[in-house]
């Protein structure tokens, strides 16, 4: 009995140690970039029984495995964002066609595509279950399509917006199709296949549950204490569903997936990216890696060379996968040019949780041999490798950077004052939105451009020429309109820096829930005294030529990682906050910098200027 147990953690002590090295390795092989989950495979096949044959298989790591699989379907879900389906569908039908037309129609002729593909294949005598073969071809991993799409800083343009409809869409059609496409195989009747729906009625219930709770004082104590209520919520949460699955007899998958959908609903209330961020370091700091080592160690490469139609399975695999998402992805030619469609049909081809989960789901069931499993997740590894890299080859390179535009809404003697006394090279761009024509001539007087709209519309903001880098100033007259502004400029175009003045308390709370900085005259009087008695020369320093304050993003690779001690700075260049996601962070020697940061510095101009250009530098 010790033996085992010695046997045991020596096997769960390999896989704990190569969760830790791995991202470590691959932090240092910039160039190939190679996604976590891939590196994880791989180094599992390396100690696994195709490799070194260091791992034993135990019972211990079969239930962190089940435990890892399952927490991943339930982050999938975490990760459909309904705020961006809720701004996309406003604005009426005719907008929520044109909005969801073609990730509608893409996905619909890649499931047939992927049909195709797979009868194909069926006809070589290379897959005998072509049903389940479309839905492993058909997905898409979100988990690569959000961050390359971030780097490129495409999220926010009309690209980047219909290219994350068509992989939610992916997403969560392929987890329901996939569950009743499992339950049908083992013969389950299609009366209990509609159980099904009861998860979904479950997932309203429970949001509607959720959002009551939410409301009460019990609910906001227990939130701001240390019981990390909103992480334990979420567990039981999953648990209840995957536990109401296995009664109802629906593949557990599709509990875990909709207990991430029902949490997705409610952290848009409730310190959404705070409670993301918990869930997302328990899964990809512990779970989640050893599901994917333990999928590289069962990998057995001897079932893939054992004969000729099991060599042949790889490529067919992999031609008929890209046929099957980048021929359906002509339809986005009716919107964009050549080369951007053609970049589509790239950034939806890799799959990779989804895809390696599906074949999973269906070995289990035993309608997936082992032979194909591993197929499977070669072809995973192969796409989520090769995909991006094309991507970016095909994908047009903007031609220089982003200019750096301030959008004011409404004209009055603050944002006027403040555009004013910012520094001639702060912005490429400022520009005001102003309704009423006599504050519109009062801002073009003083030389602005001014776009004579009320600016709280999705369709005032987009003639506006409004954009995910843009800083967003909502100042108007109204605190209704003003959180309207703020809203879809932080929601529907993913501005990460929006700022809103107005004056009620109630309107600062809103908007903080949607991490937009609320300014009231009250607040920024208490600032300005504030500063005044403790450092009189404070707003001095700012209005002297020789110090200017200014806000860089950090964008190099060889910066990402490195500690704030380690950093050579100019002369009289000092860092004063780190933003990172909603966080500010006050910087200490030992603060790690991380690639997207945007730092505050202060300094003379020509230092800064000097950072700036070190940090910019790719």
């Amino acid at each position: 009995m010790e033996t085992a147990h010695s046997g045991a953690w020596i096997s769960l002590l390999i896989v704990a140690g190569l969760a830790f090295l791995v991202p470590l390795t691959l932090s240092r092989l910039k160039a190939l970039r190679i996604p976590i989950v891939v590196g994880e495979i791989l180094a599992g096949i390396a100690v696994g029984q195709s490799g070194l044959g260091l791992i034993e298989p135990n019972q211990w790591l079969e239930v962190l495995s089940t435990l890892g699989f399952t927490y991943l379907l339930f982050l999938a879900g975490l990760e459909i964002d309904f705020d961006v389906l809720a701004t996309s569908a406003r604005g009426g039908w005719r907008k929520s066609v044109r909005t969801f037309g073609i990730p509608v129609v893409y996905f619909v002729l890649m499931l047939v595509a992927s049909l195709g593909a797979a009868l194909v294949l069926m006809e070589w005598g290379l897959v005998s279950n072509p049903f389940l073969m479309a839905l492993v071809l058909g997905t898409t991993s979100l988990g690569i399509v959000m961050p390359v799409l971030r780097e490129r800083r495409l999220s926010g343009t009309q690209l980047g917006q219909s290219i994350l409809l068509a992989t939610i869409l992916a997403d969560f059609g392929t987890m329901l199709l996939l569950t009743a496409a499992v339950a049908l195989e083992r013969g389950t009747s299609a009366d209990q296949v509609l159980l099904a729906l009861v998860l979904i009625v479950a997932v309203l219930v429970a949001d509607r549950i959720l959002h009551r709770f939410q409301q009460t004082t019990v609910f906001r104590s227990l939130f701001e204490a240390t019981a990390e209520v909103g992480v334990r919520g979420s567990f039981l949460l999953m648990f209840i569903f995957v536990a109401l699955s296995e009664q109802l007899g629906v593949e557990f998958i599709l509990g875990a997936f909709l207990a991430g959908v029902v949490v997705s609903l409610a952290v848009g209330r409730i310190k959404g990216a705070e409670l993301r961020g918990k869930l997302d370091a328990i899964g990809f700091g512990f779970f989640i890696p050893i599901f994917f080592i333990m999928v590289g160690a069962r990998f057995d490469i001897g079932t893939l060379t054992g004969s000729v139609t099991t060599l042949l399975l790889i490529p067919a695999l992999l031609v008929m996968r890209y046929i099957a998402k980048i021929v359906p992805a002509l339809v986005y030619r009716l919107q964009f040019d050549w080369r951007r469609t053609w970049a589509t049909g790239w950034i939806l081809s890799p799959g990779l949780t989804l895809m390696i989960a599906a074949a999973d789901v269906g070995m289990r069931a035993g309608l997936i041999e082992t032979t194909m499993n591993n197929a499977i997740i070669l072809l995973a590894i192969v796409t989520s490798t090769i995909s991006p890299l094309v991507f970016e080859r095909v994908m047009p390179q903007p031609t220089s950077e982003p200019k750096r535009r301030l959008l004011l809404v409404g004209v009055n003697e603050h944002t006027l004052m403040l555009a004013r006394h910012l520094p001639e090279d702060a912005f490429d761009e400022i520009r005001f939105i102003e309704e009423k024509s006599q504050f519109a001539a009062h801002a073009e007087e003083s030389g602005f451009d001014v776009l004579q709209v009320k600016g709280d519309t999705e369709e005032d903001l987009q003639r506006a020429e409004i954009d995910a880098d843009a800083i967003v100033v909502a100042a108007t007259a109204d605190d209704a309109t003003t959180c309207r502004v703020a809203e879809l400029a932080r929601e529907r175009f993913k501005c990460d820096h929006v700022v809103a003045l107005v004056s009620s308390t109630e309107a600062t709370h809103e908007l903080e829930r949607i991490g937009v900085q609320a300014v009231t005259p009250a607040l920024s009087t208490h600032f300005v005294l504030r500063s005044l008695v403790h450092d009189p020369d404070f707003f001095a320093m700012l209005e002297s030529d020789t110090i200017r304050m200014h806000e860089v993003e950090l964008r190099a690779d060889a910066f990402d990682g490195q500690q704030v001690k380690d950093l050579t700075l100019p002369q009289g260049v000092l860092i004063l906050y780190v933003h990172r996601d909603r966080e500010h962070l006050i910087p200490s020697g030992a603060t790690e910098l991380k690639k997207g940061d945007r730092l505050t510095l202060v300094g003379p101009p020509a230092a800064i200027q000097e950072v700036e250009d070190d940090f910019n530098f790719r």
